[in-house]
């Protein structure tokens, strides 16, 4: 089975409409049925099988639910579960948290997810802003974050697909290049 690979960035122009899931589950329950564990060493081979896997965890779920999936080299899962769980329409999420569970459990990459229980994948300002700081953080941590799902009932939405994925980093990276004041040579 080929590693977790994310799709290349869509262009800026492009739209990104959520993916809608079929009924019946990859994970062997019909959606809107609570699905098996989590499978510690499954390996993931891409976008959709995660998307799928993330969906029968989360979509029948009715608060939010912030789960986080940390994968090895090569793309199996070491552990995945909720960390967060919230209200009808929100969750508080601590992105110290995740990075400390990321190197407790010798993670890779991470993954992370979680449920809009009205109904509606797309991500809200909040949700951007969280994956804006979390990506940051992790890839300071040395952890990179592959992609922040969101699931609702009957679709899918993953951020790494929204757009520009790299762009934030590219920034804070120029910024970490940059030649420092004080710096002579």
């Amino acid at each position: 089975m080929q590693a977790f690979a994310l799709p290349p960035p869509v262009p800026a122009s492009a739209t990104h409409a959520p993916r809608q899931c079929p009924a019946p589950m990859a994970s062997g329950g019909a959606m809107g049925s609570k699905p098996k564990k989590w499978l510690k060493g499954q390996a993931l081979s891409g976008v959709a099988q995660i998307s799928e896997y993330l969906h029968a965890r989360l979509a029948w779920r009715g608060k939010e639910i912030f789960a986080v999936v940390f994968l090895d080299t090569k793309s199996r899962i070491i552990w995945g579960g909720d960390m967060f769980r919230g209200g009808r329409d929100s969750v508080t999420v601590s992105v110290a948290e995740i990075a400390r569970a990321a190197y407790r459990h010798g993670a890779h990459s991470v993954i992370v997810s979680h449920n809009h229980p009205t109904g509606d994948p797309t991500p809200s300002v909040r949700d951007i802003r969280l994956t804006r700081r979390l990506r940051l953080v992790m890839a300071l941590a040395g952890v990179p974050l592959l992609d922040h799902i969101i699931v609702s009932t009957n679709a899918v939405h993953s951020m790494a697909q929204l757009g520009p994925w790299d762009a934030p980093l590219e920034e804070f990276a120029a910024l970490l290049e940059a030649p420092d004041s004080e710096e002579r040579s």
